[in-house]
């Protein structure tokens, strides 16, 4: 209990008595924890007596290996434990296992054991090892002392290759490595080049320690630089392990088809299939020199469809060059003549003596075979070939000069021959036959659509084409053997038909009526410049021209629209072709000829003789006439002049 004074204002002093109230402690101690007679109040206000021993001082000495219990309770600090025996110095440098022989133990300063490791006579103090030189993490005593490695342990994964170069890193490497490196140029001392052409390089590393490092070498192959290689009968071969620094070309050649190779025979991989002849698409350009000895000829050949072709020709001393010619007509006046090859073709280089001959101005005599009818003549395949009005006699010539006499299938009255599509072909005035032969020699019979005055016959356009002089019937046929029928615009005497520009055209005798077809088959009409006898039509440069038998003469660039002209005299023309840049034309009756580079504006020429010179024809460099009447008369001109 407490006692509290204190004064209240007033008479009188007052005291309070109370018990101390104490906190609670958050760990109280108990009578254990206070030395022994010694008291304290506990949070409870209660008095406690402590029970903890108070120990003596004591001096106790301990044996190695000994050991002594400090007794439970309070000492003051001045007891001690003391061992027995002499204390160990302290060690300045202690030692190390590697200090102490293998397998020999003692006890070191703080009483642990130690177990050497020191090989028996093996001294470290000239050793010269670093750590660079002993494997990580590995320890080794040497002149220094312990060292640690730093050498690291290598494999596979740490070897890399990288275009032409390799690298090692330094370090151990416990078993051998090997790394491959494929680069166009090689990275390693061992190299080689496989039969596919891949080049491999490979870096072979020993066992062991290996200082780091990166190598490179290097490796020429033999090189080959561009090259086109041209086939030929022999292999060309580019040896194995080159190098191709270019490109390689083998030639090509778009010729190189199965229809181009003989059939049976096979280059380079293609078998032919040509059995004879020349392909399709080839054809064969053939040069003709007239005269031989006048000039030269350059350029023929084969050629295929579509290529551009030029031929030359070359005069001889005291000859002209006068012009390409084809079927006997001209197809250019210069000495180079370049065209599309389309077809076969026989071109004539015309040469004439210089200042001499002049074709269808210059005429000399010739023969035929007998004295007869001779209504008509033509030229093809190399002949000239003439028939007769009123016998079944027909005649060829291979010069116009010389002629040779052949029979034709029957005796009819022959009025009218030309030559088309390999053939001759031959018609008949005043029946439906028609006759047709292959080489003007020998001939066989055909048979035209009916019975009629079958008066003139033409080819071109892939047909051959009959009129006829009593009414207003034609025929057409694509072979010359069979005939179908066609119709012309009216009935009249048709005595003339020819074929140029894609047209068929046809005139009459005492009339003024004309006709023209693109086909042959469907034909309209047309008009002359005047009424007249119309007896030939002749197509070239461009022009369709006629004449008549009064001394007229018309022209016309379509066969449609005529326009007049005036031949030189009013003598009977009876005939008119196309060669060498001219028109020419024959009279009956006289010896009277005529001639024109235009149709238009003619001038007179003269015949060997006067005779009924019924027709006229051009070829190989010269026209040639026939004489009918009971005549054995022919006539030729050429730049070459009268031949033997």
């Amino acid at each position: 209990m407490g006692t509290v004074s204190f004064e209240v204002p007033g008479p009188g002093t007052y005291q309070v008595t109370c018990d101390p109230k104490l906190d609670t402690l958050a760990n109280s101690g108990t009578a254990e924890d206070v030395l022994a007679g010694k008291q304290f109040y506990n949070d409870q206000n209660a008095p406690v007596t402590g029970t903890m021993p108070n120990n003596p001082p004591q001096q106790v000495s301990v044996a190695g290996g000994e050991s002594y219990t400090i007794p439970r309770g309070y000492h003051d600090g001045t007891g001690k434990v003391t061992g027995t025996g002499a204390a160990l110095p302290a060690l300045t440098n202690p030692g190390e296992p590697g200090d102490l022989l293998k397998d020999k133990q003692l006890i070191d300063q703080s009483g642990n054991v130690v177990t050497g490791t020191l090989e028996l006579g093996t001294s470290t103090s000239d050793a010269t090892a670093t750590a660079g030189d002993i494997l990580a993490p590995k320890t080794a005593y040497v002149a220094a002392g312990k060292v640690t490695g730093t050498i690291a342990t290598r494999g596979d994964s740490d070897v890399t290759a990288s275009g032409p170069q390799v690298a090692v890193p330094a370090g151990y490497y416990p078993q051998a490595v090997n790394r491959s490196v494929q680069t166009a140029e090689p990275g390693t001392p061992a190299i080689a080049v496989d039969n596919a052409g891949e080049v491999t390089a490979t870096v072979a590393q020993d066992e062991g320690y290996v200082p780091g490092s990166t190598k490179t070498a290097a490796m020429q192959l033999d090189t080959q630089g561009a090259q086109t290689l041209i086939p030929g009968t022999a292999d060309q071969i580019i040896p194995a392990g080159k190098y191709l620094t270019g490109a390689q070309t083998v030639q090509g050649d778009a010729n190189l088809l199965p229809e181009n190779i003989k059939k049976g025979v096979s280059l380079f991989g293609v078998e032919g299939s040509y059995e004879s002849g020349l392909p399709a698409n080839v054809r064969t350009i053939t040069l003709t020199a007239d005269p031989p000895e006048g000039g030269s000829v350059f350029g023929g050949g084969v050629a295929s469809d579509g290529m551009t072709l030029t031929v030359n020709a070359e005069a001889e001393e005291g000859h002209n060059f006068n012009s390409w010619q084809e079927n006997g007509e001209i197809v250019s006046k210069d000495l180079e003549y370049t065209f599309t090859v389309l077809e076969n073709r026989e071109l004539t280089a015309l040469f004439e003596k210089a200042g001499q001959h002049t074709p269808g101005v210059d005429w000399w005599g010739a023969t035929l075979p007998s004295s007869a009818y001779w209504s008509g003549v033509t030229y093809g395949d190399g002949k000239f070939v003439a028939v007769v009005s009123n016998s079944n006699k027909a005649a060829y010539s291979t010069d116009g000069i010389t002629w040779t006499a052949t029979t034709l299938p029957s005796s009819a009255y022959w009025s009218g021959v030309t030559y088309g599509d390999g053939k001759f072909v031959a018609v008949v005035s005043g029946s439906n036959k028609a006759a047709y032969s292959t080489d003007g020699i020998t001939w066989k019979a055909a048979a035209l659509p009916s019975s009629a005055s079958w008066s003139s016959v033409t080819y071109g356009g892939g047909k051959f084409v009959a009129v006829v002089s009593d009414s207003n019937k034609a025929a057409y046929s694509t072979s010359g053997i069979t005939w179908k029928a066609a119709t012309l615009p009216s009935s009249a005497s048709w005595y003339g038909v020819a074929y140029g520009d894609g047209k068929f055209v046809a005139a009459t005798l005492n009339d003024n009526k004309a006709a023209y077809s693109t086909d042959g088959i469907t034909w309209k009409a047309a008009t002359l410049p005047s009424s007249a006898y119309w007896y030939g039509v002749a197509y070239g440069d461009g022009k369709f021209v006629v004449v008549a038998s009064s001394g007229e003469a018309a022209y016309s660039t379509g066969g449609i629209t005529w326009k007049a002209a005036t031949l030189p005299s009013s003598d009977s023309w009876s005939s008119v072709t196309y060669g060498d840049g001219k028109f020419v034309a024959v009279a009956r009756g006289s010896n009277q000829a005529a001639y024109s580079t235009d149709g238009i504006t003619w001038k007179a020429t003269t015949l060997p003789s006067s005779a009924s010179w019924y027709g006229v024809a051009y070829g190989d460099g010269k026209f040639v006439a026939v004489a009918g009447l009971n005549s054995d008369k022919a006539a030729y001109s050429s730049a070459r002049g009268p031949e033997a």
